[in-house]
């Protein structure tokens, strides 16, 4: 038996020490979303003077197959007292993205495609579907103008002009995973949830502006900043327990899982997700997210690929080239903490 060679032991050591980077970064993309059943499940934020009514900008991260029936992913739905909503994001049962407005005389004004599903004189539109079980990052925007956008992974999918003003009569809580509202006076003077969401989301959150396209773009690409001071609302839903869900925008509007402040069976679940979306279907920026339901993968599989490279890497990779990836590597996640400190952009 030969003693093994000191630039040999250089080049193990090496290698494991870039596969321990690979597992560190691939760590760093840990996180949870929430899972909504379309029954009942729901995320409330109380109302507070902060939320925009004409102005402003929508986003999520969603992920569903089509619902066969209106589902909110984020709502400003009917006050008790008014009737009035201000504005609800939605897949409609066709599974395209839709906006509606009402104005202060309660007439609905649905963009690009009206109500009954016919396209809006006033809008351009192309391919709307965001119902294919995959993760899309989608957006809205409305213009002081009345100007109306709609965005899917950080492309404009609609333009519409001349839009209905949302009303300003409206105190209802904000919602993600349904909205509210019934046609005529509420039942008991209360306006029911309805229009709940089938399927996952991640990352809401709503600004007091309209953000451009190059805004979104860098939204869709690096993820939410915390510290935008237009920002009123941003629930990155990291807390994976538990009933409340912090706002990491300065307003501060935080919100609670359910009907309720306590748990109930309105309460979305909570799901955890390892993969970064841009890394799956060898996307360079993803339309989808990887689920992690059993961390130890399919049965016969191994519970982490990076151990199973090791022969390859150290018969293929000099010890430069692999010092270089290394290095590379964590320059990344620094540069990464650097441009999102308080928001994790993976699923």
């Amino acid at each position: 038996m030969h003693a093994m060679g000191g630039s040999s032991c250089t080049l193990i050591n090496a290698c494991a020490f870039f596969l321990g980077a690979l597992l560190l970064v691939q760590e760093s993309w840990a996180g949870n979303v929430l899972e909504f059943d379309g029954i009942n499940d729901r995320v409330l934020v109380p109302y507070d003077d902060s939320f925009p009514t004409e102005v402003f900008t929508l986003s999520a991260w969603i992920k569903l197959t089509p619902p066969g029936h209106r589902s909110a992913i984020i709502a400003r739905g009917e006050d008790d007292d008014s009737f009035n909503l201000s504005w609800q994001l939605y897949v409609n049962p066709d599974g395209m993205l839709q906006i509606m407005l009402e104005n202060r005389r309660e007439q609905n004004f649905c963009y690009p495609l009206t109500f009954s599903g016919r396209p809006q004189s006033s809008c351009s539109a192309q391919d709307l579907r965001v119902a294919d079980d995959q993760w899309h990052h989608v957006a809205a925007t409305r213009e002081l103008s009345g100007r109306l956008g709609l965005y899917i992974d950080g492309e404009s999918c609609a333009q519409c002009d001349q839009t209905g003003v949302p009303s300003s009569n409206n105190f209802q809580f904000l919602s993600i995973g349904c909205t509210f509202g019934t046609v005529g006076p509420p039942p008991g003077g209360v306006e029911p949830p309805t229009w709940f969401f089938p399927g996952a989301i991640d990352d809401p959150a709503v600004w007091n502006v309209a953000l451009s396209q190059s805004d979104l773009r860098q939204v869709y690409g690096d993820g939410v900043d915390p510290a935008d001071e237009h920002l009123i609302g941003f629930w990155p839903f990291e807390e994976g327990v538990d009933q409340s869900v912090a706002d990491l925008s300065a307003a501060g509007n935080h919100g609670f899982l359910g009907a309720e402040p306590s748990s109930d069976a309105a309460d979305p679940l909570w799901k955890a997700t390892s993969t970064d979306p841009r890394q799956e279907e060898g996307q360079a920026v993803s339309t989808a997210h990887s689920e992690a339901t059993d961390p130890a993968g399919p049965a016969g599989a191994e519970s982490n690929a990076a151990p199973s490279l090791f022969p390859q890497l150290c018969g293929t990779l000099s010890m430069g080239t692999m010092l270089f990836m290394t290095t590379s590597l964590f320059l990344t996640r620094l540069a990464r903490r650097r441009q999102r400190p308080h928001s994790r952009r993976v699923r």
